[in-house]
Formats: structure tokens, sequence, C-alpha cells
């Protein structure tokens, strides 16, 4: 052996990482740092018309989409939200499946109108219980508090999972659902067993369940109605209920659902028309913006 020779085996030099891709970083319940960038760019490209149009999902009358479909085509509307009246039935009364399809499918055609590579929102309520626009021959789906009386995880999101596969098929990529409102019991005269629950954690713990299941058939959800519909004594349908609740009541009590849908990824929160005087006297949440500071970053928003 030359003196020269090493006295035992070489390892190879260290490579470098690669270097991770920066737009590949998760946001939220799905999309990547590139999807949001690709976002920004095509709202950069719009004209003030287009990003007014692009904000706004209305509701029509009747069953004859066309000339809705046209509206949606001229304003460059970002989607419709389906409601009672515009569900087709059969002679029997049931929903006439065959053209609940076909109309979702038209306004459908309409958001793609102009060309833009991201599909329309078509919406609908549809929670089960009390509030669901659809019927048989669709499952009629329990109140949403016995979910949270039933006190199974797994069993909350199938049931997401399985309304909103039934709504996937129809054509409906949004469902205004679940409502995560904590209630307080018979002095609550409009969430009542909407909510999951009266318990805030278990309210949290099944309303995520149920936007899980939601997003597993393909469904947006959309958590509701922050700050809080379950504590207040007022319909917010028909006046405009004050929470005189504090913030440190409402950390406890009212926004833990909300804090753990949106920790989870859940996509939207829907606002309620309700003024919370701590945090700005006399503007319901849906018109204010202070609700987003107290709760440490974490409140998004959906108006409707």
């Amino acid at each position: 052996m030359s003196p020269s020779a090493p006295a035992g085996p070489t390892t190879a030099p260290a490579t470098a990482s690669p270097a991770p891709d920066p737009g590949s970083r998760p946001l939220g319940w799905g999309p990547e740092q590139r999807d949001q960038d690709a976002a920004a760019a095509a709202v950069a490209g719009m004209t003030p018309e287009e990003k007014a149009g692009q904000v706004l999902m209305p509701f029509f009358q009747g069953t004859n989409a066309e000339a809705h479909a046209g509206t949606i085509e001229r304003l460059h509307l970002g989607g419709s939200i389906i409601m009672g009246d515009n569900v087709p039935r059969d002679p029997q009364g049931k929903v006439d499946l065959a053209r609940m399809g076909a109309i979702n499918q038209r306004l459908a055609q309409a958001t793609a109108a102009d060309g833009d590579p991201w599909p329309g929102m078509i919406g609908v309520d549809q929670e089960g219980g009390l509030v669901a626009r659809l019927g048989p021959p669709l499952t009629e789906w329990p109140a949403p508090m016995s979910y949270g009386a039933a006190g199974s995880e797994g069993l909350t999101r199938e049931a997401g999972q399985g309304l909103a596969g039934e709504l996937a098929g129809l054509g409906f990529n949004v469902d205004f659902a679940p409502d995560t409102d904590v209630t307080m019991g018979p002095t609550d005269p409009t969430i009542g067993a909407r909510s999951m629950s009266a318990d805030p954690a278990a309210a949290a713990v099944h309303g995520t369940a149920f936007s899980q299941g939601m997003l597993a058939a393909g469904v947006l959800p959309a958590v509701k109605h922050f700050p809080g519909h379950g504590s207040v004594t007022a319909d917010s349908h028909l006046s405009l209920p004050v929470q005189p609740a504090g913030l440190e009541e409402l950390r406890a009590r009212d926004w833990k659902p909300f804090q753990a849908a949106i920790a989870a990824g859940t996509p939207m929160v829907m606002t309620g028309h309700i003024a919370v005087p701590a945090l700005e006297p006399g503007v319901p949440a849906s018109l204010s913006a202070p609700p987003t500071q107290p709760c440490g970053g974490w409140a998004s928003r959906v108006w409707r």
C-alpha cells in the first residue's frame, strides 16, 4: 500500500438536500402557495366589474334557470344559491333529481362563460333537520343536535360525507352547513336543534367532523353563524340581535367551534347579522372589520 493511500474506506461527499418547492407550501384546507399566487394573478387581471361579480352568488326565482344563467354571464357572477322555490318537483311533490341536476349544470356552464379555470359556486342550505331545501327522495337527515347527543365523532363525519355526497351528485359544490353555534337552550329562539350541542367543546368536535366529511365528498362547508347565534335572544331574520357578552366569555363559549374549525382547515365561515358591543357597538358582524382582530387572526368570513 502506498503511504499516500487512504487507510480506510472513503465516504462520498454529502449532497445538499433539494430546497423545498416554495409553491408547495400548504395553505389552510387544501390549496398550496402556488394556488394562492395563481388566484392573486387572476384577480389582478380582472376588471372592476369582474371582481364585483366574482364575490356574488345570488338567488333567483322559480325553476327556469335560463334567465339567471344569462345574468351570471352578463355580470360575471361567482355562482348561485339554490333556494326552496328553485327546487323542481315531480307530481308526487318529491325532488325531480334529473331536473335539479340540469338546473345546476346550466348555472355551472354560465359561470364558465368567462373562460376561468375554476368552477363557479353552486350552493344550497342543507343542514339536515329543520333546514333542508332538498327533501325526498334524498335522505332526510336528522337534526344536527342528534350528532352531538350521539357523541360519536366518526358517525358525525360519516353523516357529513353522506349528506354532501348526495349534493355533489346533483352538481352542488357548496353547502352552507354545518351550524356550529352553541345553543343556550330554550331562550335561543333561532338555532335550537340546528346546533350540534350546548357544550362548546362538543359543538367544536362535531362541527369540525361534519365539515371534514363534507370536504371528503367534494363539497365546501361553511361553518356558521360567527360570532355565534345560539346565545342571543332575537332572530336575526327579524331584527338585529345584540350579543352582550364580553370577549373572554365569547372566546370560552361561542367562538370555540369556529376556532376549532379554522384550525382544522375549514374553508369558509359565514358571519351572522349580530351586533357585539364589545367589538363594535351597533354594527352587525357581517359589516364589521374588528371581529377579525380579537380572535388571534383566525376569523375569515363569507357574507350572505
